[in-house]
């Protein structure tokens, strides 16, 4: 997953004039959410398979 923080202001303890968001694309699409309600940015790990586990589980599907 690529994050990108373009075009994103500093809203900290003021209120912005026009949203700012935070994109990121996953798979083919692109998705944003408004820099408020980011709390935290994870990078992401790799992910080790685990032998003969259902595709489900390895995909994080519950």
């Amino acid at each position: 997953m690529k994050i990108s923080t373009r075009h994103v202001r500093d809203v900290a303890g003021e209120e912005a004039s026009s949203p700012a968001y935070l994109t990121f694309h996953l798979g083919e699409q692109t998705l944003g959410i408004d820099v408020r309600d980011v709390r935290e940015l994870l990078v992401p790990r790799k992910i080790t398979p685990l032998p003969d586990a259902p595709i489900g589980i390895m995909l994080g599907w519950h």
